[in-house]
């Protein structure tokens, strides 16, 4: 990519992706409501049982395309 138009182009993926992660969450949000009145019953995940179950295959997946190694590195460095 040409340098002059380099600094310009990420600062537009940069806008569109803060854009689309403010819209996603006002969907999920929206439909968390819609579920809600329709009379489910929403819970929150425990979120550290979940990940020591999934461990496993994600180990599996890592092990089968280790490729995928440095993308879910980046995942699981994300996660609080």
């Amino acid at each position: 990519m040409d340098p002059k138009l380099r600094e310009g182009f990420l600062d537009a993926a940069r806008k569109a992706a803060a854009d689309t992660r403010t819209h996603g969450l006002e969907m999920e949000k929206e439909a968390l409501k819609n579920l809600a009145d329709k009379g489910v019953t929403i819970v929150e995940c425990d979120k550290d049982a979940f990940r020591k179950r999934v461990l496993p295959q994600t180990d599996n997946f890592i092990k089968a395309r280790p490729e995928a190694k440095p993308v879910v590195d980046m995942i699981r460095a994300t996660q609080a």
